[in-house]
């Protein structure tokens, strides 16, 4: 995933913590399934 996608989702949208949580547990699951 590139560095802009993330911050451009980060930065444009206020997440809350449990979203965030939950972004980035997507983020380590697609990391480890690839």
């Amino acid at each position: 995933v590139p560095i802009t996608f993330v911050d451009r989702v980060y930065g444009s949208s206020k997440l809350g913590g449990s979203e965030i949580v939950e972004y980035l547990k997507g983020l380590v699951y697609l990391f480890f399934a690839t």
